[in-house]
């Protein structure tokens, strides 16, 4: 789900996010943290209110790690990539807004 955002931000905003080296992609099952730890260092903050473009970070299923991203399109719609699936628009309600920890806005959009 991270390169997604990474793809999503380079290609329809001209936003470089940097790869954050050095992770195991098994990161959730291990206990590892890839996203709270590392999203200020990549220009975001984060926000109360929702907005186009702003990554929404989740917590889902059984792990105690917020490991899931997901970019919100508008429209109650987010755009995201779950493990071993292809990468989907799906309604942002029910799942996906219960398991929302963090909402976060690149620092570029904030105005």
């Amino acid at each position: 789900c991270f390169t997604l955002v990474r793809d999503y931000y380079r290609w329809e905003l001209g936003i470089l996010i940097d790869e954050f080296g050095g992770y195991a992609h098994n990161f959730c099952e291990i206990g590892a943290d890839l996203y709270l730890g590392r999203y200020k260092a990549a220009g975001f903050v984060e926000v109360d209110d929702l907005r186009r473009h702003d990554v929404i970070l989740m917590q889902v299923g059984a792990t105690n790690v917020v490991g899931h991203a997901a970019v919100y399109l508008g429209h109650e719609q987010i755009m995201h990539h779950v493990l071993n699936r292809l990468s989907c628009r799906a309604p942002y309600g029910g799942l996906w807004r219960d398991a929302t920890r963090k909402i976060l806005r690149h620092e570029s959009l904030c105005a």
